[in-house]
């Protein structure tokens, strides 16, 4: 076991809360990318806006993130149908490549290199599953178990580096989504191409930016102790008291 007992939930819970966040908020920047090139293209440092976009991910208000009010046609958008459908198929995307999440974010930690275990991986699997049924069972996208095996084997650590990230950043899905999810986005136009060149460009960061706060994270919880054979400052304290009560009683 990586983490300690008690401490193994807030860490599961992390994950699964995580996913449901960057699978939101990756549909929302899409949105706004479309939505700035259609309605404002002339007057948008997109640099500027990807890079909000990129900070927002994590962020449960994303929108306050946008350095700019959206067009009301998108901020409608966020309650109906096509977003909870694009939202379920980034699920998707950054369930099936946990293996590969949790293989390239290993610590090395007090001189060790430090990892979950089998049971403690398929506890936060079988959580993300159930919160994805419980948000998104009802939109037909299903969470691929074929999938899921396929990048488990390219997790194995004789994959190369170079074949792994291939396939971690494949947007052919995207475009297969956005075309049953948001077909205008996909239409042929000047719009759409200058939309899926913007898209394509910056996808890297969604998953990146997962990687940097789950990595973030596993090293916070090594500071904190929450790993079994680290002293959590429960435990600190405890010793602490202990050694004073010797030092009085001696």
């Amino acid at each position: 076991m990586l983490f300690k007992a008690k401490y193994f939930d807030n860490f599961r819970r992390g994950v699964v809360s995580n996913l449901d966040t960057f699978s939101r908020n990756s549909a929302l920047s899409v949105l706004a990318i479309w939505d700035c090139v259609h309605s404002r293209f002339y007057d948008i440092d997109f640099g500027g806006l990807i890079e909000s976009l990129r900070k927002g991910l994590p962020s449960e208000s994303s929108l306050v993130a946008i350095p700019f009010n959206i067009s009301d046609g998108v901020l409608s958008s966020l309650s109906d149908k096509r977003y909870r459908l694009l939202s379920a198929h980034f699920y998707h995307y950054f369930f099936v490549r946990l293996p590969i999440l949790f293989q390239w974010n290993r610590l090395i930690h007090r001189g060790r290199k430090r990892h979950l275990d089998r049971t403690e991986m398929d506890a936060v699997i079988r959580s993300c599953v159930a919160s994805y049924a419980e948000t998104y069972g009802d939109t037909g996208v299903a969470l691929s178990p074929d999938e899921f095996r396929r990048f488990a084997g390219l997790a194995r650590w004789y994959i190369r580096r170079r074949v792994q990230e291939d396939q971690v950043y494949s947007i052919q899905w995207l475009w297969d989504a956005l075309a049953v999810t948001h077909p205008d986005i996909m239409t042929p136009s000047n719009i759409g191409s200058i939309t899926n060149h913007i898209v394509e460009s910056c996808f890297p960061m969604f998953w990146d930016t997962l990687q940097e706060r789950y990595r973030d994270s596993m090293v916070c919880y090594a500071n904190f102790g929450w790993f079994v054979g680290d002293a959590d400052i429960d435990e600190i304290e405890a010793a602490l008291r202990s050694s004073a009560e010797k030092d009085i009683r001696g």
